[in-house]
């Protein structure tokens, strides 16, 4: 049994539950018993039906007329539309760095996520390296300081960790190759040209398909 401690009841289920998503001991698509997990961890429905609340927000569970509860399942429809949505949400906050005079702290950022990526591909911590990969594209929002913006990227974001490890999971992942490309946006970035930093953003996330 899963030990939740009397900090916040919801937020620890949430924790419990998101874990088990994103490691896939609950299967894409597979119905959430919200009796069972109540038991599982010894508290009530309501804080399991809060937690499942916020993760539906996230995206990583659906609810239907009904109000049963089931993971997000993942076709190639699913995976097109997430990520074109990071893909504006990246370029769109790239613009909005640009205009704003922030490259030079949006240069600063990426530096900074590109050597927590080097470092992890060098010592094979292959999780690890999955998170820096993800915190590099967030360098974008991050740049911007608008907390808002940043608030609601990580909001949506486990939804786009859960696809990264659902996609590992299916092939061998070319690490290396993926951090050539976020090494080719960097350097786009610190050239200037607006034109080529949102043509190998866009590049990046449409060989993703």
């Amino acid at each position: 049994m899963a030990n939740i401690r009397k900090t916040s009841m919801t937020t620890q289920v949430y924790d419990v539950i998101k874990e088990k998503i994103l490691s896939q001991e609950y299967d894409l698509g597979q119905p959430i018993n919200i009796t069972a997990i109540s038991k599982e961890l010894d508290v009530s429905n309501t804080p399991v039906r809060e937690a499942l609340m916020r993760l539906e927000t996230e995206g990583l569970v659906t609810s239907d007329l009904n109000k049963k509860v089931r993971v997000i399942d993942i076709d190639d429809a699913f995976k097109k539309e997430v990520d074109y949505f990071f893909f504006t949400l990246y370029s769109g906050s790239y613009m909005t760095c640009r205009l704003q005079g922030r490259i030079p702290a949006l240069i600063d950022l990426m530096e900074e996520a590109m050597a927590r990526q080097v470092d992890t591909l060098k010592t094979k911590d292959y999780p690890a390296f999955t998170q820096a990969a993800i915190a590099f594209d967030r360098c974008f929002v991050a740049a911007t300081e608008n907390q808002r913006l940043l608030t609601y990227h990580d909001q949506v974001s486990p939804i786009l960790n859960l696809l990264t490890r659902y996609e590992h999971q299916k092939a061998a992942p070319n690490r290396e190759a993926k951090l050539r490309q976020h090494q080719q946006i960097l350097e786009a970035v610190k050239t200037g040209d607006a034109d080529s930093v949102i043509t190998v953003l866009y590049n990046h996330y449409d060989q993703r398909l």
